[in-house]
């Protein structure tokens, strides 16, 4: 394989039309291009430029190659423009995991910062729960996965680096009309005889294992994984149900009415990936957008409050 190194000084002879001139434009001597110009023709097995009078010209082969040697010199500019470009994260892709009402509230801002800062960056999302999140993150799938976890119930995040983001405020979704829960703040004993409106099975266990605190069993009756839908059914008067902030914070209906519950934790929540991953600039520019975005939630809400 010819060295692209020599085919690059052939191209500047081309572009110049003499040694000298090649040097000044590739910082280096005549004799350092015409040391490699014979370096070039002894690879190849001909002369490919040749002096008549005061002027050099270039052979057929000469020729042949200095064409080909515009596009090697045209690639290499476009990969450096490139890599310049990932450099200060202006492009490439990040893939990023999260949790629902984080894709709701939460990453949808982030990922607006990051299109006025660096809008050549692709963001690829997904959502997902942790563990989910989590095992995408270790399997190479995502660059990024904002999780959430409860300090009674750590996440499984070692090997991993944790950037803390906020903590979410979880509250109690009553109908505006409810008899229950006019002291602040109110107590699940309150809602013993209410049916209970949960979300994914995790969800479900946490509440049966928060009521039995408050000694009883949970009325569950609908199981439906999704906030809006939650909120339209507690306004309906289908039931009661617990819902995060961001939630909230993404949408509120009308018709409910809000309540604290100190019996309920909060939850932590954070952006994960492998700490050598936090020098690739696209990854650090998303870790620093949700940071920002984190702290304005927290500053815009009454349930939400900086990690």
């Amino acid at each position: 394989m010819l060295d692209p190194r020599l085919l690059r000084v052939l191209h500047e002879v081309a572009q110049t039309g003499s040694f000298s001139a090649a040097g000044r434009v590739l910082g280096c001597s005549q004799p350092a291009v015409t040391q490699q110009i014979r370096a070039l023709e002894k690879a190849v097995g001909a002369p490919v430029a040749v002096r008549i009078g005061r002027s050099m010209r270039l052979t057929d082969v000469g020729q042949l190659l200095a064409r080909h040697s515009d596009d090697l010199v045209r690639s290499l500019r476009t990969a450096e423009e490139e890599a310049r470009a990932f450099v200060d994260h202006r492009a490439g892709t990040v893939r990023l995991a999260g949790f629902p009402s984080a894709c709701a509230a939460l990453i949808p801002r982030a990922m607006g910062v990051l299109a006025e800062r660096t809008p050549l960056l692709h963001v690829q999302l997904t959502t997902a729960e942790p563990p989910a999140s989590i095992t995408a993150l270790r399997a190479g799938e995502r660059h990024v996965a904002v999780c959430y976890d409860y300090a009674a119930q750590p996440g499984d995040d070692s090997g991993l680096q944790r950037h803390p983001l906020l903590s979410d405020r979880l509250l109690l979704l009553v109908p505006a009309e409810h008899h229950a829960g006019r002291s602040s703040p109110a107590q699940l004993a309150e809602f013993a005889t209410d049916n209970w409106i949960a979300g994914s099975p995790q969800a479900a266990d946490r509440l049966t294992l928060w009521t039995q605190r408050a000694g009883y069993e949970p009325r569950l009756s609908i199981f439906v994984d999704d906030y809006v839908a939650v909120q339209a059914l507690v306004a309906a008067g289908r039931g009661v149900g617990v819902v995060p902030g961001l939630a909230l914070q993404a949408h509120r209906h009308p018709a409910v009415r809000v309540l604290r519950l100190e019996e309920l934790p909060l939850r932590r929540v954070y952006a994960l990936c492998f700490p050598q991953m936090r020098a690739i600039p696209s990854v650090s520019a998303t870790l620093e957008a949700l940071g920002h975005e984190a702290g304005r939630l927290a500053a815009e809400s009454d349930f939400i409050d900086i990690a």
